[in-house]
């Protein structure tokens, strides 16, 4: 099962998204689902035969992936923890599920064998200009379209960046 080997490829590669914080924070995952993964189907079928009418009734089923969460906690030096939502800023939030996006890429890559395109989209808001500069440089030499309304004028030290201005 993909999904579960996904999860703990995260986890055993948590560091790759602190480094992308300058490795600032210590960070842990948390995956938030109705599916028993010591027994998958079994665990699905109980609960689809367990909620059938009422899956008839509103036409939806309430157990699978598309229901599943995460969340990301940041680790305090005291001891304590939070979400990361409720403790770091928008543009630290950004950066983890840029880290994320680039952990499932790693994933993609070492399961299928094949190499994927990256589709960055609005990657230039709420990020400063280092941190978008780390980000570009975790990108490495992966084929990447970036979409944005507003260019920091710095990418034009960037020697294999072309830019395709649309208007």
């Amino acid at each position: 099962m993909y999904r579960k080997k996904f999860l703990d490829f995260i986890r055993q590669h948590m560091e790759s998204i602190e480094k992308l914080l300058e490795g600032k924070y210590r960070l842990s995952f948390e995956y938030i689902t109705k599916v028993d993964f010591a027994d998958v189907s079994g665990s699905i079928r109980a609960y689809l035969r367990e909620k059938r009418e009422r899956d008839i009734i509103t036409g939806h089923t309430y157990i699978g992936p598309h229901l599943d969460d995460f969340t990301f906690q940041v680790h305090i030096h005291d001891g304590e923890f939070f979400r990361t939502d409720e403790y770091l800023s928008r543009g630290e939030n950004k950066t983890i599920l840029l880290g994320l996006k680039f952990l499932e890429i790693d994933f993609i890559e070492s399961v299928s064998e094949k190499k994927t395109i990256l589709l960055l989209d609005d990657l230039f808001s709420e990020l400063d200009s280092e941190h978008i500069d780390y980000i570009l440089r975790a990108i490495g030499d992966r084929q990447t379209f970036i979409t944005s309304q507003n260019m920091p004028t710095f990418l034009n030290r960037y020697e294999n960046f072309n830019i395709i201005k649309i208007d």
